[in-house]
């Protein structure tokens, strides 16, 4: 059933809000938008990213929305002809995720065209590629989260694209203005690429992570289904925000958990992931930088593990015997080099999807109807999208005694991960998944 809290109906609403034909404004503000034709697409903009925060508010609806939006004024089945509004939906979009990034660009691209004072019709071209190029950083600088990042430079490709036809003289042929259509054809050919190739990606990490090729004897990832028997993992911390709270909450609920720690983030906080151990607890590791493990070269892959390693022993006194990649990336050498230093390579067989910053509804509602005997379910307790850094796991504190709730009525107990991995051998469940041991 759909919820005013999916991603799928907040992408519906802006892509609505972005392709509704023109509206008339208030008759107070009809004055403004006569002489200023790009407020309402901006108003649509704004409008988006608004209902991102009412329905979601966490920051990656903030991404979904503004992408939803500028689609739907680019491409709008209720009106066709709508190259005017694309700019002005980017600018509203971009304005709610970063106000402070929005108004400093636009400062500086309104002091370009006074400074510049171009002919009528192009008065803006200019000062829309000035504020274009320095979004980007000035939300960097502002927000330090790394899918905002990506969501400026998409916003601002799309302002240089439509801009750039405009910069030059509008003499028939010129040969700067065939470069420039050269480019926008380029262009254009490059993004539907990006696109195929990214759906591509997606359709295989998402068979690589959850069922591997092969027989992939050395990974496991789902415990046996002869047993009501879960296992909570939590990746990226210790984060103080976050893994504290979870922390109260298992003991509450007398939970154990598995906990995959970053080495670095075990350095600056030492005593929480000491707490973990001391709380009765297992730790994991999950590198000591939270690099990409695929393809990594052996020396940087062995500094990764091994430094890791050991940071979490000298701060919790314990040597983790489990190993989880970033993203779940492998490669048949990091299995070899684990191998070696008999660790057992865990990945997961159901995700929270709390690293998309879901609803905790959302999140509660969907484990609760998901979760089979033997699985491993993935949770955040730190980290971002993209970094080992800078996300909300504010709904994966808030849904967590829900869901615990809710598992437990429908009969099902919770382990340890090397728990489930020992009771999976002992009934002949991939018994052969511990490392090589």
């Amino acid at each position: 059933m759909l919820r005013l809290d999916s991603y799928l109906v907040l992408s519906a609403v802006a892509y609505i809000i972005g392709a509704a034909p023109g509206l008339p404004l208030p008759a107070f503000a009809s004055h403004l938008g006569s002489r200023h034709p790009w407020l309402s697409p901006v108003l649509r903009g704004l409008l988006a990213e608004a209902a991102a925060r009412t329905f979601i508010g966490t920051p990656i609806s903030t991404v979904v929305a503004g992408l939803a939006v500028v689609i739907g004024a680019s491409w709008s089945f209720m009106r066709p002809n709508r190259a005017g509004l694309v700019v002005p939906a980017a600018i509203g979009a971009g304005t709610l995720v970063s106000p402070l990034a929005a108004f400093l660009s636009g400062a500086v691209a309104f002091l370009t065209s006074r400074v510049l004072r171009p002919q009528r019709g192009a008065s803006m071209l200019v000062p829309t590629f000035v504020g274009a190029l320095l979004y980007p950083p000035l939300v960097w600088y502002f927000e330090r989260f790394d899918l905002h990042l990506v969501f400026a430079v998409v916003l601002s490709l799309i302002a240089i694209y439509k801009v750039l036809p405009g910069l030059p003289p509008r003499e028939a042929e010129t040969p700067g203005l065939r470069r420039l259509a050269i480019f926008r054809a380029v262009m254009a050919r490059v993004a539907v690429g990006v696109v195929l190739m990214s759906l591509l990606a997606l359709f295989f990490f998402n068979r690589y992570v959850y069922k591997g090729f092969g027989l992939q004897v050395e990974i496991f990832r789902r415990g046996s289904d002869e047993f009501r028997l879960v296992a909570l993992t939590f990746d990226d911390g210790p984060n103080p925000e976050y893994t504290i709270p979870i922390l109260d909450i298992l003991c509450d609920e007398e939970v154990p958990a598995t906990f995959f720690l970053i080495g670095s983030e075990v350095l600056k906080y030492p005593d929480i992931a000491r707490r973990i151990v001391d709380a009765g607890h297992e730790v994991g590791n999950h590198t000591h930088t939270h690099r990409n493990m695929f393809g990594l070269p052996a020396g940087p892959m062995q500094h990764e593990i091994d430094e890791a390693e050991k940071a979490i022993e000298a701060a919790t006194g314990v040597r983790p015997t489990l190993f989880r990649p970033p993203r779940g990336l492998y490669d048949s050498r990091l299995v070899e080099m684990l191998r070696e230093r008999r660790y057992t390579l865990a990945l997961w067989s159901v995700s929270s999807r709390d690293w998309a910053e879901v609803t905790e509804a959302s999140m509660v509602q969907r484990l609760t109807r998901i979760v089979r005997n033997g699985d491993v379910i993935l949770f955040h307790d730190g980290g971002s999208l993209v970094s080992s850094q800078g996300g909300d796991r504010t709904n994966t504190v808030s849904a967590l005694p829900r869901l615990i709730a809710n598992l437990r009525q429908r009969g099902f107990s919770f382990v340890t991960l090397s728990d489930l991995i020992l009771i999976s051998g002992l009934t002949g469940h991939d018994a052969d998944l511990n490392g090589g041991e």
